[in-house]
């Protein structure tokens, strides 16, 4: 049995609604008819609260007044900044009489005016963000792949080399990624800024933000939020694993040495020619001016030319003096083809070409300290009066780090907004790296101006990237 036809009124004036009307009830024994069609020109009103309201107003009114079966909607534009205007009001937002275009208008104008963090300005911006996070995560990748490779290629000429190995090569340089990272996210986070926003740029997705209400405060913190949370994983990731495995890389490094060689493993290493020395620790002292290193627990194992171990001598400590090492609460054990001799000494010269240089480098170089043991090492060369300038520079250098990156971030913002829609990647990656250098550059000269001219190395890394900063807007200020 074939069901009959019946008409339904759509109560619309829009063609392309009526279009999709019909594919939807494509297969139903149902025609299709409109306003048109039955020669209704009258407008049903629509002074509901609500879509819905208004559509089962608008179907109520054209079923009587046509005698059909009839299907209405209503829909509207609502704008989270405005609180969900215009909403029913769309077509009339402007006035009951408004064109589309004084439509436009208003809503663009107060959705530009609308103030706060709205729940749409918060999504732009996480979008933004998670834009930026990308691209600054892939040049990472890349510029740290490449350092890794250059620094593995470098590290061939010394294979071969009083024991160095391929497998101590490629170990040593995998040890330093935690430091390479740590150095290169400066420049990687300006690059990875401009490219990310240069893409936003080139879309007109920033200028879309801004028609919805996203400010360029909005904006600038998405873009700048990648950067800071980089920076505080890295300080982290530098103030455990890069510094432990730093000096491991230094430890493999060591087989490179041509005389005597250093290394860590339960304390310091060190060989001069068939003598072994081992110290488990070690610290800076001073009185008077003077400064000398001193080591505890030290160990001197001497082989002989069959390999076997011929000699063992232990000291409590040691202290450097200007030509040789002091060796105090000495007890030494020879072994003898046929017996053992133990001797008992007060203190002892050593001379050897193991230098207090070397050891200090080793134990206390400011880069392999942590803050918190740079602090320390500060605070004790300053109550004895000594040089904690090197160790100065390092701390605060830690300090200064997030304040950096941000500075750096947001002295190329400006640049994203405009002048890099036209430039693409090339004008991206040139600016990121010029920006970069030049912190790097102009840093490296304050802090040693700072050391000639012994002022505050506080006021060098706050002067580096400000630089930058004022740089960067005054070209901007004179193209404007």
């Amino acid at each position: 049995m074939i069901a009959p036809r019946r008409r339904l009124l759509v109560a619309t004036g829009s063609a392309h609604k009526l279009i999709e009307l019909q594919r939807l009830f494509g297969d139903l024994p149902i025609d299709l008819v409109t306003l048109r069609d039955l020669g209704i020109t009258d407008e049903a009103p629509e002074d509901g609260a609500t879509f819905e309201a208004n559509a089962l107003q608008k179907a109520r009114w054209y079923a009587e007044a046509a005698g059909e079966w009839t299907l209405a909607d209503d829909s509207g534009l609502e704008v989270a900044a405005l609180n969900g205007a215009p909403g029913v009001y769309t077509r009339r937002y402007a006035g009951a009489n408004a064109t589309d275009v004084q439509n436009y208008e208003k809503l663009l104008a107060e959705t530009a005016g609308a103030a706060g963090m709205n729940r749409i300005g918060r999504e732009m911006t996480e979008y933004l963000a998670l834009s930026v996070l990308k691209t600054i995560a892939l040049v990472w990748l890349v510029l740290l792949g490449f350092d890794l490779i250059n620094a593995f290629y470098n590290s061939f000429s010394d294979v071969g080399k009083n024991g160095f190995t391929l497998n101590y090569a490629l170990l040593s340089t995998l040890f330093t990624t935690p430091r390479r990272a740590y150095d290169l996210l400066p420049v990687v986070s300006v690059i990875g800024l401009l490219l990310g926003l240069g893409q936003l740029a080139g879309k007109s997705e920033l200028i879309a933000m801004a028609s919805v209400g996203v400010s360029r405060l909005q904006i600038a913190i998405g873009a700048l939020l990648p950067a800071v949370l980089f920076s505080g994983v890295m300080i982290i990731t530098n103030e455990t694993i890069g510094i432990a495995s730093e000096k491991q890389a230094m430890s493999l490094n060591s087989h490179k040495a041509s005389k005597f060689t250093l290394a860590r493993y339960s304390g310091v290493w060190a060989k001069d020619g068939d003598l072994y020395f081992n110290a488990r620790s070690g610290s800076a002292k001073g009185s008077g001016g003077n400064a000398w290193l001193e080591l505890a627990d030290v160990r001197l194992y001497r082989v002989g030319k069959d390999g076997a171990l011929a000699s063992i001598t232990q000291a409590k400590s040691a202290s450097n003096q200007s030509d040789h090492w002091q060796l105090n609460d000495v007890q030494r054990t020879t072994f003898k083809p046929d017996s053992v001799l133990v001797e008992r000494m007060g203190k002892i010269p050593w001379k050897t070409q193991i230098t207090n240089e070397s050891l200090e480098a080793t134990l206390s170089s400011p880069g392999n300290l942590s803050l918190r043991e740079l602090r320390s090492n500060i605070d004790y060369l300053e109550r004895n009066k000594l040089d904690a300038r090197v160790f100065t520079t390092a701390y605060w250098g830690r300090w200064f780090y997030p304040f950096k990156i941000a500075l750096l971030c947001l002295s190329v913002l400006p640049f994203a907004f405009g002048s890099l829609r036209s430039g693409g990647l090339g004008k991206s990656l040139f600016l990121g790296i010029v920006v970069g250098v030049s912190a790097m550059l102009l840093e490296r000269l304050f802090v040693s101006l700072s050391d000639v001219y012994r002022f505050d190395v506080r006021l060098a890394y706050l002067l580096a990237p400000l630089s930058v900063f004022a740089l960067c807007w005054g070209y901007l200020a004179k193209r404007v």
